[in-house]
């Protein structure tokens, strides 16, 4: 399982996942879950994501999602 390199930002914890090599039919799932360090009244936003090539070129993205405390 491919671990991601960890960078934390000022606005944030970035995680990047760098995959050498997906052939036809291979499937990456990314799954994380986020527990706040503090509880936020009427939840918080999660940025857009996106996953990039090796040539930085954007395979896909998500949406900014709202939650719920």
């Amino acid at each position: 399982m491919a671990k991601p390199e960890i960078r934390k930002k000022r606005d944030g914890t970035q995680l990047t996942w760098n995959i050498e090599k997906l052939e036809p039919g291979d499937q990456l799932v990314f799954e994380y879950k986020m527990q706040p360090k503090v509880e936020v009244e009427g939840g918080i936003t999660l940025n857009s994501t996106k996953v990039l090539d090796s040539k930085g070129k954007k395979i896909t993205s998500s949406k900014k999602q709202d939650t719920e405390a």
